[in-house]
């Protein structure tokens, strides 16, 4: 008979009663530890939760990020050279200064990502998102942007000599332009009315080029060729060379531009090249 009364509705009820208000509470804390020293070590950590993260100071040449989340993040100077960056997500990330070179940026979202003055010399870019990215004076040399979205992306002055692009690489037209400016050398470029403003046209074959009217405003033209090139109301104000260009009697240009104007002296933009020049004037003879 005493043994019936362990069994009964009240003493079950009891024994339910002190599960719920010790064993629980047990198996709560038991979890906690878990997770805050086994669990969260390895799903919290950077990588893959780099979200709005400083990491400035961290050395990551080689590391492996592919699939981080590294929204907001800041990377302003850091040097990934050769690191996994697969299929990571960089939107609002600040990468500028940051040296990526051969950095493997496949698929990866740079978003609005700020990568101005960052180097991604033969940096793998293959379907990456750069739309609406800061790109000033990045250096594109051997980069492999083909399929990638640059839409609305800012690249001026950057560096696109030697940049691997497609069918399917998304431009704005002024910089596939650009693109095709210092990859696709042609001597007699129609480049009339064109639109080349902060372009960096270094050490560009600009020979015989039609350049009439055309917007040069802040380009960058160290090096580029511009034998018997016609500037006729070219706007070049702020242009950066080397050297003044010299007049030829065809009405073209030879020689680079001015970086600087003297004082009161018109600038190179307000000077139309005539047609014909007059034959020299010589000493007379004594």
């Amino acid at each position: 008979m005493a043994n019936s009364d362990d069994f009964s509705p009240r003493v079950r009820a009891e024994r339910i009663y002190l599960a719920l208000v010790i064993g629980l509470p047990l198996t709560v804390m038991l979890l906690y530890f878990v997770f805050a020293f086994f669990v969260r070590d390895r799903w919290g950590a950077c990588p893959p939760a780099c979200r709005d993260a400083d990491l400035t100071t961290r050395t990551m040449i080689r590391e492996d990020f592919q699939g981080a989340d590294l929204r907001g993040a800041n990377l302003s100077r850091v040097n990934l050279t050769q690191t996994h960056l697969a299929k990571a997500d960089f939107t609002f990330a600040n990468l500028a200064g940051a040296n990526l070179t051969e950095a493997d940026l496949q698929d990866a979202n740079l978003t609005a990502a700020a990568l101005n003055g960052a180097t991604l010399n033969n940096a793998d870019l293959r379907g990456a998102d750069l739309s609406g990215a800061r790109l000033q004076e990045v250096d594109f040399a051997g980069a492999d942007l083909r399929g990638a979205d640059l839409g609305a992306s800012t690249l001026d002055r950057a560096a696109l000599r030697g940049a691997i692009v497609d069918a399917d690489t998304l431009f704005d037209p002024r910089w596939r332009q650009v693109w095709e400016i210092v990859n696709l050398p042609e001597r007699g470029r129609a480049l009339a009315g064109a639109d080349l403003r902060d372009a960096n046209l270094s050490a560009a074959d600009l020979r015989e080029a039609d350049l009439t009217a055309a917007d040069l405003r802040g380009a960058l033209l160290a090096g580029a060729d511009l034998t018997g090139a016609r500037l006729e109301q070219t706007k070049l104000q702020q242009a950066r060379s080397t050297r003044a260009p010299r007049s030829t009697p065809n009405g073209g240009w030879s020689g680079r531009l001015p970086t600087t104007s003297k004082p009161n002296a018109p600038s190179p933009a307000s000077i139309s090249a005539p047609r014909s020049w007059p034959a020299p004037i010589c000493a007379p003879q004594t």
